[in-house]
């Protein structure tokens, strides 16, 4: 990984990078990939224009090229440059590296993968954003409670603004398993007791940063009918919570 600040007043957040960084590794059990993704990896880290504007970041990728750039507003309290800058690493978690997992054909809409989490239909419309979007929020959560950071007003002002769609997919994860903070590490897996077999803690985690989301994404749609992830996706983007909160109870009915 190959971190850059544009000037002197913002290097200080280089070890701040990784830190962030070495916490996600310690937090996964498949870690090739992720450190695949983190030796050609490039970070920026510039200061905001203004003193108006918070912290933020960008995850993207080129080609072969992953970057990962942060503005930061020296101002807001560390928690919240910490928490920006893990948001986006979770981003990086997702990053699709090869077009061979650019499989059709195993989701019912033949959608393809953009990312581990974001599909394109057929057609071109992408759907699962706003998922990803909640999931790096709620990996960023877990890295941040995992190095015993107490959070800032500024940080839970922020995070109050989408609590109620983040607490709902917190509790649509933990269909799948043990719930994500009880975890020591988001692929988690255990030793069956006598046993050499190996239990996975929470089979949407696991898939989601395995690249194999198309077994829960086919898992639900047996359950829901053809196409039902694709309505799922499309209702937490337009935080239609009613019709989510239905979904949710009839598929842990026949889950």
């Amino acid at each position: 990984m190959i971190i850059k600040s544009v000037n002197e007043s913002v290097r200080k957040y280089t070890d701040t990078v990784e830190i962030i960084a070495k916490e996600f590794e310690k937090s996964l059990n498949n870690k090739a990939l992720f450190m695949y993704k983190l030796s050609i990896l490039k970070v920026l880290i510039l200061p905001t224009s203004t003193n108006n504007i918070p912290t933020s970041g960008l995850c993207k990728k080129s080609g072969d090229n992953l970057s990962i750039l942060i503005f930061v507003n020296e101002n807001d309290p560390i928690d919240y440059i910490e928490f920006i800058i893990a948001h986006e690493f979770a981003h990086l978690l997702f990053k699709k590296m090869t077009d061979l997992l650019n499989v059709t054909g195993v989701v019912s809409d033949n959608s393809t993968e953009l990312t581990s989490i974001i599909r394109i239909a057929k057609g071109g419309k992408e759907y699962g954003r706003e998922l990803e979007e909640q999931l790096a929020d709620i990996l960023a959560i877990f890295i941040l409670k995992k190095r015993g950071i107490a959070f800032s007003e500024k940080l839970r002002d922020d995070l109050n603004k989408s609590k109620t769609k983040r607490e709902f997919v917190i509790s649509f994860t933990d269909v799948f398993g043990k719930n994500i903070f009880e975890c020591e590490k988001i692929d988690e897996f255990v030793l069956k007791s006598n046993t050499s077999v190996f239990l996975v803690s929470n089979s949407f985690w696991y898939c989601a940063v395995t690249f194999a989301l198309p077994q829960v994404i086919a898992v639900y749609n047996k359950a829901m009918g053809r196409n039902s992830w694709k309505t799922f996706c499309d209702a937490l983007d337009k935080s239609e919570f009613i019709k989510l909160e239905k979904q949710k109870e009839k598929f842990d009915k026949v889950a």
